[in-house]
């Protein structure tokens, strides 16, 4: 299993780097920028918390304690707005919720290497239906003012179904997985 996330992690990276290569003069989605981290409410497969858990194992003690902690505070505030319950019914409740990630640190993620799959397709890819990228909205933005230049961003579709096939077991928000690290 974990083979296989690392192949769908690498194919999400290729996907990055060559959108990066194409419109890198102007994407935001650059190191420095932590938009992404603090926008939304992530939600992670058990297969990627597992993946992120031995990225862990070389992190200080100290640093270990301060994601937990802000893990916690993420979850308590979530609980204050919409109350306890399963987490399907939770995550449905908080999709226009925002959340800082506990892992970034400085404007950076913390754990790079080990992010999941939502971080790494996150402002790289458009809902066919309606043109809108998924997630990002410094990238969508950006690309709204520069669609004459024939942008061409790769479909959601494909992250969805490669999801669907590689990431087993629960999915729960990041900081969920991470309050009791």
């Amino acid at each position: 299993m974990l083979t296989q996330l690392k192949q769908f992690y690498a194919e999400l990276d290729a996907v990055a780097k060559e959108i990066s290569s194409r419109y890198g003069d102007w994407h935001p989605c650059q190191k420095g920028c932590s938009t992404c981290c603090s926008h939304s409410i992530f939600l992670v497969s058990e297969l990627e918390a597992a993946y992120i858990y031995s990225k862990l194992e070389s992190v200080s003690k100290y640093r270990r304690r301060e994601i937990a902690a802000k893990a916690r505070h993420n979850l308590s505030a979530i609980h204050q707005r919409v109350g306890y319950g399963n987490w399907p019914r939770i995550v449905q409740s908080v999709k226009s919720e925002t959340s800082l990630c506990p892992l970034l640190v400085d404007e950076s993620c913390s754990l790079y290497e080990a992010r999941p799959s939502v971080c790494r397709s996150y402002g790289l890819f458009i809902f066919p239906e309606n043109l809108g990228v998924y997630g990002c909205p410094k990238v969508e933005t950006t690309i709204k003012e520069h669609l004459s230049e024939g942008i061409q961003m790769p479909s959601f579709d494909w992250v969805a179904k490669r999801q669907a096939e590689v990431l087993k077991g629960r999915v729960m928000p990041v900081s969920a997985w991470l309050e009791n690290i």
